[in-house]
């Protein structure tokens, strides 16, 4: 038994991270990309586009279409999961994001170059202190443990927006979506990572992520570019959704602008090491993550899925960490 101790995580290094995002790109996602890239301490190597919000073929054209307002084209797009290890048909919620996933915002069908999956394993070969991010279900991901588990172990850290301990669902009243979309795939992730390699953001954190619509408008004012009248039409509908689902939210959380956050700035957030599964086939908690909340919880730090999971976030320093670095560049 060991005593609960929550904690604030540690600050970060002023480092550059090399960071290899997986993203199933719709609203939140691109609003993470966004930050990623006009971050002074984040090295995007790579983005792998997999089914999640929307199909894969539409997360790969708003991956592109994202890369080619940002002048990012010359970052590996790499192709994903078309759907989860069950096989089952994806649900997909274009209610949220939009139907093509992007809002308001029409991606053109165009031509371009992306990379099969392989790429993902010379990132990993090419690249020091390996960061991934997984921002949508996490099919890809399994993937690239079961083809090459040693690679896999070369990576420094994995970040991963998912889960909801002691809170409500997102898609049932007791799962969140990525975990969800593909149970066994995150229990593949959890049980071949390595012991204190994982950090999840679940609901209980992303869910504070709030962005209102002043903030969105502040951002949109100060924009000197094409990317910033953007962003008003990435937010709308899905502003719209959460107010009609949340009414009690005066905005909109970006789960996974949230994530990406914690990467170059760890000591916002607030969490706790736990042993994390996830359940895959009960008719009543597909999906739901599963930890040790008890006053005295039973923990063992040598298993592989003994994890980080954050619970809390200083919100007045998120806002102003996001609203500078996006602002500063766009």
């Amino acid at each position: 038994m060991k005593k609960d101790e929550t904690h604030w995580a540690g600050n970060g290094d002023g480092l550059l991270k090399n960071v290899l995002i997986f993203t199933d790109i719709g609203v939140d996602d691109t609003f993470a990309l966004l930050y990623a890239f006009n971050h002074p301490e984040i090295r995007v190597v790579g983005v792998v586009a997999g089914f999640g919000n929307v199909s894969k073929e539409k997360v790969t054209r708003n991956a592109y279409y994202v890369l080619k307002q940002l002048n990012k084209v010359s970052v590996p797009l790499i192709s994903g999961a078309s759907r989860a290890f069950a096989g089952d048909e994806p649900t997909y919620y274009e209610e949220i994001h939009g139907i093509s996933g992007l809002g308001n915002i029409e991606t053109e069908i165009e031509e371009f170059t992306f990379y099969n999956f392989d790429k993902v394993f010379e990132i990993i070969d090419e690249t020091e202190d390996l960061v991934i991010v997984n921002m949508g279900r996490l099919t890809s991901l399994a993937m690239a443990y079961i083809i090459s588990p040693e690679r896999m172990q070369r990576t420094s850290r994995v970040v991963i927006m998912g889960g909801a301990f002691l809170v409500p669902g997102n898609v049932t009243p007791y799962a969140e979506a990525n975990f969800f979309g593909d149970p066994v795939a995150a229990n593949v992730v959890l049980e071949n990572t390595g012991p204190d390699k994982i950090v999840l953001c679940p609901l209980n954190a992303s869910m504070k992520g709030v962005i209102t619509p002043y903030i969105v408008e502040n951002i949109v004012s100060e924009s000197v570019t094409e990317i910033g009248s953007l962003i008003g039409k990435l937010y709308e509908p899905y502003y719209a959704f959460y107010q009609k689902q949340h009414p009690s939210l005066n905005g909109a959380p970006m789960h996974d602008l949230l994530t990406i956050v914690y990467v170059s700035n760890p000591s916002l957030f607030k969490s706790v090491k736990r042993n994390v599964t996830v359940e895959e086939s009960s008719y009543l908690t597909t999906g739901v993550s599963v930890a040790d909340f008890r006053d005295q919880p039973q923990v063992n730090e040598t298993f592989n899925n003994y994890c980080e999971i954050l619970l809390d976030i200083d919100y007045p320093s998120f806002i102003t960490e996001i609203t500078t670095t996006i602002i500063g560049n766009i």
